[in-house]
């Protein structure tokens, strides 16, 4: 369901018949679509640690900082005004995990 804070819509990720494993458990490129303050200092095609199911579906489309591929395009990162959300684990991303952590602590 979510928060509310950004419209949208969570559903389950299309596994297309068992092609995907669910939950979605390890490592993934994320693609950052826009200038984002979280992704200050981080290059693209970054490698980050995600673990879900589930796919945020935003309706408005310019919220969207990053996505990744799993199954289908799956936005990873959000970002509308002082609201951040990321789909993976930054405190298990590693050292980039970490620098996007300093990111928004820095804000």
């Amino acid at each position: 369901k979510g928060l509310g804070w950004i419209s949208g819509k969570v559903s389950k990720i299309d596994n297309q018949n068992n092609k995907y494993k669910l939950p979605h458990i390890g490592w993934n490129e994320i693609y950052i679509v826009r200038d984002s303050k979280i992704f200050k200092d981080i290059k693209n095609n970054s490698h980050m640690y995600f673990v879900h199911s589930y796919e945020f579906v935003p309706k408005d489309k310019s919220v969207i900082s990053a996505t990744t591929d799993y199954s289908s395009k799956i936005v990873c990162s959000v970002e509308k005004e002082n609201i951040f959300g990321t789909q993976f684990h930054p405190e298990k991303s590693d050292k980039i995990g970490l620098q996007i952590i300093q990111n928004f602590i820095s804000l």
